[in-house]
């Protein structure tokens, strides 16, 4: 969730949305958070009213410009120890402070400012590792996610969303047979109508999540025609199909003693 103001909010909005959960994006010029009912409910509250918007992020742009920084922080780091070498030979290596001598003050000052060089320059090194590591990341969002993994987020979403099914079903013969409700033990900790919103908001998730599945073109499972003694590609390795679930295969891997059987998720299945 987003949400966007056209001048600076007050404090006591600010202190409340901070309270919900959102939390301000500079770069993005918003405040946002994880969805949940109570949240859309506060967002409306403020808001008046909440609509979908598409918001498709530039990865490349982004993996840019961490590559950017990184580079940047780096050169950053190099410079420091650069200067750490420069200032550290002005005193021979070894040289004990004198203490009482007029050097005393100069020395223990330069002790200080190799201390602060060296705390800096791996300080840089360790920002510029961050953003290597961001600019990966960009760059295989950019490139655009497998539909193995598109696969089993929608496994996933498609386990949650028969988990609401079930719990509206529950909710409402709770409130329709209350007695029964609770000889039977059921007792709602939210009312169905909240159960209904997270359904919906899980179907939602659910039809993004399909399309994107959809322009994949697939996992390769699901154009093959595999069955059981077929010799398979794992992600793990060469394997024999025992047999094929539902959702699942069951292999076996070859060449290797003793037996290994994994009942594998179909998006591990790369081609027989």
């Amino acid at each position: 969730m987003r949400l966007t103001f056209g001048n600076i909010p007050s404090l006591e909005t600010r202190t409340s949305m901070k309270q919900m959960g959102f939390r301000y994006k500079p770069r993005g010029k918003a405040w946002s958070a994880k969805w949940t009912v109570e949240r859309e409910k506060f967002a409306k509250g403020l808001a008046g009213g909440i609509g979908i918007v598409d918001i498709k992020p530039n990865w490349m742009q982004k993996a840019t410009y961490a590559g950017q920084m990184a580079q940047k922080h780096e050169q950053e780091s190099k410079e420091r120890h650069e200067q750490f070498r420069k200032e550290l030979d002005s005193i021979p290596f070894g040289q004990p402070i004198l203490v009482g001598h007029y050097s005393e003050k100069s020395h223990r000052a330069h002790l200080k400012r190799l201390d602060k060089q060296m705390e800096m320059a791996t300080r840089e090194h360790n920002i510029a590792e961050l953003y290597a590591e961001r600019e990966k990341r960009m760059m295989f969002k950019a490139k655009g996610e497998s539909a193995g993994l598109i696969y089993r987020r929608i496994e996933k979403l498609e386990t949650e969303e028969r988990k609401w099914l079930r719990e509206i079903k529950l909710l409402e013969f709770a409130e329709k047979h209350p007695e029964k409700a609770q000889k039977l033990g059921i007792r709602p900790d939210y009312p169905s109508e909240t159960a209904r919103k997270w359904l919906i908001h899980t179907q939602e998730r659910l039809a993004i999540e399909r399309e994107a599945y959809k322009q994949t073109g697939g996992i390769p499972m699901e154009t093959m025609n595999v069955k059981s003694g077929d010799v398979v590609t794992t992600s793990f390795g060469m394997a024999k199909v025992l047999r094929v679930n539902p959702k699942t295969v069951t292999v076996e891997f070859l060449n290797l003693q003793p037996r290994w059987v994994l009942k594998l998720d179909k998006s591990k299945i790369k081609r027989g």
